[in-house]
């Protein structure tokens, strides 16, 4: 399922990263703050977390293994 551009939790990434680099590290660049919160909102979708496989198509869900797999 695609979280919209408008979806609650896309806006809310989009303030909290937004309000956290310009009062937080200086950062005042929308395309940063943008491709953060998008990341964060790809990385909320479970359905994206589970393509990663390792060299034998099974599902990885440990950090842990992910590095290893790596």
């Amino acid at each position: 399922m695609e979280i919209g551009r408008n979806h609650p939790l896309r806006t809310l990434f989009r303030d909290l990263v937004r309000r956290h680099f310009f009062e937080g590290v200086r950062v005042d660049d929308p395309r940063v703050s943008a491709y953060i919160s998008d990341l964060l909102v790809e990385f909320a979708q479970t359905e994206n977390l589970l393509k990663i496989r390792n060299s034998r198509g099974r599902q990885l869900d440990d950090v842990g293994e992910m590095l290893l797999a790596s």
